[in-house]
């Protein structure tokens, strides 16, 4: 068994994701730093410790004093009068209101910059119309390949491919995650930890904005495409008044 402690910059902490579903790691907050320790450091969780942004590794001394790897003299102790709570429930996100048919709450989270890489287009934001005219011409085969969700203000969100040529804003999309063409998650975290922290299901749609929100799209709110779901879909537009 080694004992082990990493220091993080405050605003580094969400990189700690990665450590989720370990078991046995648990973290505390200190002013401007997180620590997460743990008792058994092996090769392959020093790897992932490694890739912490900002992030200082230790050895933890049976008296709770802290080592600086590569180093011999202990530089302080763990924090004492810190709350240690486990990694997976301090990281959880607070719960968001399920999303209702039509109905795409938001909420601030992850930073998002620009990248000189980008990734195919898998989802697309368009309105009703749009969606609703392609619909009614395009070929079965196209629609098939396409699941949509409606929005109360006119919006429609395509997900699948190849999509259509029409007008909006479009999304590269991993698990469920889908970030604007162009952008990336800084510091970069994996889709599946993202998935995790905001409590998504394989079939759930987190759409995020380029100033870091994004709006949740519950796999509830889909639909196969078709053109009996583009005429319901704009009926139903139709019938609400919101023009």
């Amino acid at each position: 068994m080694t004992p082990w402690a990493v220091r993080l910059p405050a605003g580094a902490a969400h990189a700690a994701g990665a450590l989720r579903l370990r078991a046995g790691v648990t973290v505390a907050e200190e002013g401007d730093w997180v620590w997460l320790r743990g008792d058994d450091l092996d090769d392959a969780l020093d790897l992932e410790l490694r890739k912490l942004p900002g992030g200082v590794r230790h050895l933890v001394g049976p008296d709770g004093t802290v080592t600086e790897v590569g180093r011999r003299l202990p530089a302080g102790e763990l924090p004492a009068t810190a709350r240690w709570l486990p990694l997976s429930s301090w990281l959880a996100p607070r719960p968001q209101p399920a999303a209702l048919p039509g109905e795409l709450p938001s909420r601030a989270t992850l930073r998002l910059e620009r990248t000189a890489a980008e990734a195919p287009a898998t989802v697309l934001v368009t309105s009703i119309d749009a969606f609703a005219d392609y619909a009614c011409a395009a070929p079965l085969v196209r629609l098939r390949r396409l699941r949509v969700a409606a929005a109360s203000d006119g919006r429609a969100v395509l997900w699948g491919e190849p999509l259509p040529p029409l007008p909006g804003s479009r999304y590269a999309e991993e698990r469920g995650v889908a970030v604007p063409c162009g952008f990336e998650f800084k510091p970069r975290l994996e889709a599946e930890v993202v998935q995790a922290l905001l409590g998504l299901s394989p079939e759930d749609l987190a759409l995020f904005d380029e100033d870091g929100s994004y709006e949740r799209v519950d796999s509830a709110c889909f639909a196969r495409a078709s053109r009996g779901t583009a005429r319901a879909t704009r009926s139903a537009w139709d019938a609400g008044g919101a023009r």
